[in-house]
This record gives structure tokens, C-alpha cells and sequence, in this order.
């Protein structure tokens, strides 16, 4: 049976790894819920540093000062202010750390998570009768069948795992890492485990706004599987997906190629390398494989397909496939951010306001959506309080976005130059591995006037590969470039580079008749 643990505002379910405050699912990185968890089974004893760094890291050279900071990024999870920095978490001077509040176990979910409860026990009792339907039909004389057959539990964890992880929402995604975790904690080798935690990792980064500091631990298991088993394709793509997410888009391409040279019919992988040869403004390419993919079920094939039209000027077949996209899938947190995106550079203004504000009404949690609202805003009435708050709404969402946080800094009246210089060192001090990256910062830069610095932004875009040349003529802040004889060249080349991949598009063998024809759509 599931054991619950109640400790102040907190639950923990320790079955599935989840922990909620206040009814409220946190996102825990692993090495924090290692570090809570020791914590709290030795309450109300303190847990030396030397305990910390060895049950906790496990081998991994680590010193004080990382259990220093693995214990500040807990206390800011738990959301502690300042004055209650010890309300969960007790320093004790020279020795370590001890949980504070009292602690008591519990058989069964809290109530307000009883319909989860419900789910597990039914999947149990299911797998139960099942086993013993299966007993009864084939009893047989042979002893060796007489006795119950031994379930490995890992592997019913792992099952019901992986279709959590297909549901692609946050409460699932959550469930999903639990129990990933919980059959590698009885299997520590478990490839499938190891694959599956990493990709749960993956998603809470990049579909649900979490820290990257979760795609480390995704990393070394993903690597930790290629090494012990270089012919596990999903392997390859599950670690190909980590350095996409991270920015690594070469590697990650590499990578993705591995794992299709080991599963050619690998759809994750060949969706995936679609989408980053549209990145790279191979849109050649990226359409051919979204389209050899239209007929299976792969996630995002309709959004990439969508993505790539729009870039190629096919913008009312593009409209088509983004609208697909969306409405068939009104949970996903990037078709509507996209879609509405599109309508913008079509100058569509009023439905990109109308969709992003029925997915925000629906809870999808994008920052995005709010960026497109202060644009939309901005472009429409001016630069004043109702776009800024919208900017500021977006790092609400997520404080780690790239974009979001450009938005939201010049959304600012009249910075001061010492804000100024600590927010590029926050935000500008290392490589920019995205080719939008770039288009960010030339907006940062254009807003506070240094064109050469915006101009050569965009041109490390352009040279990563980004190709959409209708974007930099909206966006407020690059205004003044249009003017400047730089900025038009590189418009120039984006529009002939498009221009003849368009041709090449037309003039394929293997692009599907009338496939361009708006009639048909």
C-alpha cells in the first residue's frame, strides 16, 4: 500500500514521488526530493554534511557548497520567503540540516487527490484479476504453474508510466517521473527506467516551464544508456531530445541521425530532426520528413508541418495545418502561441488576440502567449501599461524564458544603466545556442538604441539559420533598423534563400499533388 507523508502544508506521495503544498503539485528536481526525503527520515535528528554529500550524491564529487546551494534551491521551491527560511529547513551550526515540522504517515491519498488514487488502485485490482483469470485457464498439473506467478513490480511501474507520459500534461508528467524513479530504485540498470525518467525530465523543462537544471540528471541516465547500450535507438533520440532542449542543436541532430540509422521508423526522432532542420532553415527538408509523417500519429507533425509552410510563404495552407493543430489539440502548450504568431505577420490581428486568450481561459501556461498580447497590443495602441503588464504576466509563467525576460525588462520605464549591465550578465554572458536567441537580443539592443550590436544579433541568427524575415519587420523594437542598409541585406537574403528552397518545393518528386493548392484546404 502507497504510504502518505504529511508534514506541515506538505503531502508526499512516496509511491509516485509527487509533493503538493497547499493541494498545489510542486516540481521538485530529483537531488532536491533525495535531499527533502533524507531529511525528513531522520527527523528529527540533524543529517551531517558528509551524510548529505554521500546519500544524496552518491559518489558524485560534491563539497559543502553544493549542499549549500541544493538546500537554498529546496527552501525556494517550497516557496519560503526570506523570513521562513527555517520554517521547513533548520541550519544547525557545523553540522548540517534538520526538518523542522512534525511528521506523520498516512495509508491513503488526501482527499483532494483521490480521483489519481482511484486510477492506481483500479490499474492493481485490474492487473490482479487479470493475473489470476490467466492462473486459472492454464492450471495445469506441472507444479512450476500450480504457484502464483512472480509480477516484477518494476515493470508494472514502468508500464503505467509510460502512458502517463503519453497524456502530456503536468499532473501526469509528474506521475510518471514518480514511477519511473520507483522501478529504477529497484532496478538501478533499467535501461527502459533510466530512458524513461529522462524523457519525463524533458517535458517538465520544456513543456511545463521547470528549471533546466533537470536536464543534467536527464543527460547522464541518457548517457549512461548509450554507453551500456549503443544499439538502443530510443536511447539515442532520448538523449538527442535532452541536447535539443539544452540548445546543443548540432549534437542534437547528430544524434537523432544515430538513432534513425539504428530505427529507421523511430517517429519521436524523425519528427524531432524535422523540426531542427527547420531551424537550421533546411525547410527543404524539414517539409519533406514532416510530410512523410502526416499519416502516423506523431504529436507535433500537423504544428511542424504548419511551421515550415509559413516560412516558405505558403501562408494559407500553412493556416490550415495550424489550425489542425490546434483545435484537435487545445491542451498543447505551443500550437495556439504558434498559430497566433502566424495570424500576426498575416496581419490577422484580432483572431491572434481571440486564441490566445481562449487558450489562456482553457490553462494553457505558456509565456509566450502573454509576449503575443503585448505585442498585439503594443502594434495596435501603443507601448504603454496594458503591454508591460502583459510582458510582466509572461515571466510569471515561466522566470527562466529567454524572451520572456527580454520583454519584461524594457517593459520597465527608464531602466537605469546598472540594471541595465546586471541584467545582461544574467542573461547575455554565455553563447547563444537558438537561432531566435539572437532575434531577442537584437530586440534588447535596438530598444536601447545600439543598432550595430542588434544588426550583428541578427546576423548570428541568420547564419544559425533563421529565416523568418516577416517576424524582424513586426516586432516593434526593430523599427529603426528598417532604414539601415545592413538590416536590409539581410532581409534580402533571408527572402532569396526562401525563394529558392520555395522552387525546390514546387519542382519535388515527392511533394503529394495539389498538396499547395489552397482549393484543397
Amino acid at each position: 500500500m502507497t504510504e502518505y507523508i504529511k508534514t506541515g502544508d506538505l503531502s508526499i506521495n512516496t509511491l509516485t514521488q509527487e509533493v503538493s503544498q497547499k493541494g498545489e503539485v510542486l516540481s521538485l528536481p530529483h537531488l532536491s526530493y533525495q535531499t527533502m526525503m533524507l531529511l525528513i527520515n531522520r527527523y528529527p535528528q540533524a543529517v551531517t554534511f558528509d551524510e548529505l554529500m554521500e546519500e544524496v550524491w552518491q559518489g558524485m564529487e560534491v563539497n559543502m557548497e553544493t549542499v549549500t546551494q541544493r538546500i537554498a534551491l529546496l527552501r525556494k521551491s517550497l516557496s519560503l520567503e526570506q523570513s521562513q527560511q527555517n520554517a521547513y529547513i533548520a541550519s544547525v551550526r557545523s553540522v548540517g540540516y534538520r526538518w523542522v515540522p512534525e511528521i506523520s504517515t498516512v495509508k491513503s491519498k488526501p482527499q483532494q487527490n483521490i480521483g489519481i488514487n482511484k486510477v492506481i488502485v483500479g490499474c492493481v485490482v485490474l492487473l490482479v484479476l487479470v493475473c489470476v483469470a490467466f492462473l486459472y485457464q492454464h492450471k495445469t498439473t506441472d507444479n512450476s504453474l500450480e504457484q502464483p506467478a512472480l509480477i516484477k513490480l518494476e515493470a508494472s511501474y514502468k508500464n503505467q508510466a509510460f502512458k502517463y507520459l503519453q497524456k502530456h500534461d503536468l499532473n501526469s508528467n509528474q506521475l510518471a517521473l514518480g514511477l519511473f524513479r520507483k522501478a529504477l530504485s529497484n532496478e538501478p540498470n533499467d535501461t527502459e527506467a533510466m530512458i524513461g525518467v529522462t524523457m519525463a525530465l524533458y517535458h517538465q523543462v520544456t513543456k511545463f516551464n521547470q528549471s533546466d537544471e533537470l536536464l543534467q540528471e536527464a543527460e547522464l541516465l541518457a548517457q549512461r544508456v548509450t554507453e551500456s547500450d549503443s544499439k538502443n535507438a530510443k536511447a539515442w533520440t532520448a538523449l538527442a531530445l535532452v541536447y535539443d532542449a539544452k540548445g546543443e542543436i548540432n549534437l542534437a541532430i547528430q544524434h537523432f541521425e544515430k538513432a534513425l540509422e539504428l530505427d529507421p521508423q523511430d517517429l519521436s526522432a524523425i519528427s524531432s530532426l524535422a523540426y531542427l532542420y527547420g531551424l537550421k532553415g533546411n525547410l527543404v527538408e524539414a517539409l519533406k520528413m514532416n510530410i512523410s509523417q502526416l499519416q502516423t500519429q506523431s504529436f507535433y507533425v500537423d504544428l511542424q508541418t504548419a511551421s515550415t509552410l509559413e516560412l516558405l510563404g505558403f501562408d494559407r495552407v500553412a493556416e490550415f495545418w495550424y489550425r489542425r493543430a490546434d483545435e484537435l489539440n487545445p491542451d498543447s502548450v505551443f500550437a495556439t502561441h504558434q498559430r497566433a504568431r502566424h495570424l500576426m505577420t498575416i496581419n490577422q490581428w484580432q483572431q491572434a488576440k481571440v486564441i490566445t486568450e481562449q487558450a489562456i481561459a482553457r490553462g494553457v501556461k505558456r509565456p509566450e502567449l502573454y509576449v503575443n498580447l503585448g505585442l498585439i497590443e503594443w502594434i495596435e495602441n501603443g507601448f504603454g501599461p496594458t503591454a508591460r503588464q502583459h510582458f510582466l504576466e509572461a515571466i510569471e509563467v515561466d522566470e527562466h524564458h529567454f524572451e520572456a525576460n527580454i520583454w519584461a525588462f524594457i517593459s520597465q520605464t527608464n531602466p537605469s544603466t546598472a540594471a541595465q549591465a546586471e541584467f545582461e550578465q544574467q542573461w547575455f554572458s554565455q553563447s547563444v545556442p537558438w537561432p531566435d536567441m539572437g532575434v531577442h537580443q537584437a530586440v534588447y539592443d535596438a530598444y536601447f538604441g545600439q543598432a550595430e550590436s542588434a544588426i550583428n544579433h541578427i546576423k548570428t541568427a541568420y547564419t544559425a539559420g533563421y529565416r523568418n524575415y516577416r517576424w524582424l519587420n513586426l516586432l516593434p523594437p526593430l523599427a529603426n533598423l528598417k532604414q539601415n542598409s545592413e538590416f536590409q541585406q539581410l532581409v534580402s537574403q533571408m527572402q532569396n534563400d526562401i525563394g529558392r528552397q520555395r522552387d525546390t518545393v514546387l519542382d519535388a518528386e515527392w511533394l503529394p499533388t495539389s498538396f499547395l493548392d489552397p482549393k484543397n484546404y
